[in-house]
């Protein structure tokens, strides 16, 4: 009982946070859809690559068809977030926060209200969040450990393949470990090595699994073709072909609107704009060629304009920490973002009602009958969805709050460098791991594509993480046996006895 009194903060925080997933379960049977829910489900009946976007999610899906229950999969995807939460508790704690503190660090990834309706969403994001938190806990957990690197290299490959994001993910952690390994902090450099090699060579495999997958199916070596097309969007709000030569075929790329009246960088990808323009029209824009195209379009862009494309970025990321959402880049993006009510409900065959609802698209309606059993339609249950709707409109991370997490970590870190120097230890350094994974997360999609508020969520328990660890008041050290030389039996027979000359007690 002394044992569990030590956890009962976080046992309500838990609690709570289980309470509001049964709700979720209860408020909408079945699952709520997103626009790329259809060609997640579509994949993972028929499994393909996909050009536009890996498919690991599909993978996740296919793993819980014998269900025939979209309600199954967002109840895995519930389980996941727990899961994080108490990941995030369990190494604050052993990092030396009391529970209370740990508790705290615990409670944006189990309480926030967009991060329960996420994961009550057919999308990648929740898988996403599970597996790179899962990588970075790991490693915190058992920091010079081969066995605990070959897991989070494992973990973090699955993340890239899960989405384009996770790709500069394993540098991310690589790095880390090296900086760790050149300042000793794993015993022996002839030793300390081994974590680094293993963390690589795991987080390879499922990304060149996958890669040769895609060049099975499509004749190249890739993950997608869509990463040229994603810059070429980021550089619409903000290019002046005026200004910028471009050669043909990129000057077809030019947006036709006028600087100030153009549309979300998003809408130029999924809607057809200047893309139509290109050979093979609209449908066409993720082929080779014209992936080649849109990419040299975007490096001309973002050379010729350097300053406007860094201001376009840094406005998208400045909407992170904003106190209030607002609905970018589309109120139909943001309004799937929320807990609906009947009327709002969308789903693959739906027609009518407040939101233009998702278009059955090519073998949509047969992939969701053959997986589901049904057309996916999910049902709303009062009360509990109301009172969800409630909550969700106060509890959340706002974006200021979100700001005092990503700063708290490197702050306390340098409070505690100047007031007690010589700190040593993964206490010492442990916090920049989570924190860089996290802030890398929020960082690229503004600047490679466009910001999107479902992008920030992976980052919060990363960020808490982070700070935890550098509030800890223990260093995990490593759990290798330590190396002490051998005496033989006869030499401690025969060593000499010395007298003391202290009286006994």
């Amino acid at each position: 009982m002394r044992a569990l009194r030590g956890h009962a903060v976080f046992g309500v925080v838990l609690l709570a946070g289980t309470a509001l997933r049964v709700a979720a379960m209860i408020g909408y049977r079945g699952a709520l859809w997103f626009p790329d829910s259809r060609s997640y489900v579509r994949y993972a009946v028929h499994l393909e690559p996909s050009v536009a976007r890996p498919q690991g999610y599909a993978f996740f899906l296919r793993a819980l068809e014998p269900f025939h229950d979209l309600g199954a999969v967002v109840a895995v995807q519930h389980l996941m977030g727990l899961a994080v939460g108490v990941g995030v508790y369990a190494v604050a704690r052993r990092y030396g926060l009391p529970g209370w503190g740990a508790a705290l660090a615990a409670a944006p990834v189990l309480l926030d209200a967009y991060e329960i309706q996420l994961e009550h969403v057919l999308l990648s994001d929740t898988l996403f969040l599970f597996l790179v938190a899962a990588a970075v806990l790991v490693l915190l957990w058992r920091p010079r450990s081969a066995g605990a690197a070959v897991v989070a290299g494992l973990l973090v490959g699955a993340a890239t393949v899960t989405r384009s994001v996770g790709l500069p993910l394993l540098a991310v952690v690589v790095a880390y470990l090296l900086v760790r390994w050149w300042r000793g902090a794993y015993g022996p450099r002839a030793r300390g090595w081994r974590p680094i090699v293993a963390v690589g060579l795991a987080g390879a495999v499922p990304v060149v699994a996958y890669g040769m997958w895609f060049q099975a199916t499509w004749g190249s070596f890739e993950l997608t073709r869509s990463g040229g097309v994603f810059l070429y969007s980021r550089t619409t709000t903000f290019v002046d072909c005026a200004r910028v030569r471009m050669p043909a075929p990129e000057s077809a790329l030019c947006p036709a609107e006028p600087l100030g009246a153009r549309y979300p960088a998003p809408s130029y990808i999924w809607h057809e704009g200047a893309l139509g323009r290109l050979p093979g029209g609209y449908d066409a824009k993720f082929t080779p060629a014209n992936s080649r195209t849109a990419a040299a379009f975007a490096r001309r862009a973002i050379l010729g304009q350097p300053g406007a494309y860094l201001g376009a970025s840094l406005t998208d990321l400045g909407r992170t920490f904003a106190w209030t959402r607002t609905d970018y880049p589309r109120a139909y993006d943001t309004a799937h973002y929320e807990f609906p009510d009947a009327a709002q409900v969308t789903y693959p065959g739906a027609s009518g009602g407040p939101l233009v609802a998702l278009s059955a698209g090519r073998g949509t309606r047969n992939a969701v009958a053959a997986y589901a059993h049904g057309d996916g339609r999910p049902v709303v249950v009062e009360p509990a969805a109301g009172f969800l709707r409630a909550y969700q409109a106060v509890a959340y991370v706002r974006g200021p709050m979100f700001a005092v997490l990503l700063l708290g970590a490197p702050l306390m870190a340098l409070v505690r460098r100047v007031r007690r120097r010589g700190v040593r230890g993964e206490a010492r350094g442990g916090w920049a791991l989570a924190w860089v994974v996290g802030a890398v997360l929020v960082a690229v999609p503004p600047f490679t594509a466009a910001f999107d508020y479902r992008y920030v969520l992976p980052a919060v328990p990363l960020v808490c993480v982070g700070l935890a660890v550098a509030c800890g008041r223990r260093a995990v050290v490593a759990e290798e046996p330590v190396d002490v030389p051998e005496v033989a039996a006869s030499e401690v027979a025969d060593a000499p006895v010395e007298e003391s000359a202290a009286p006994v007690a």
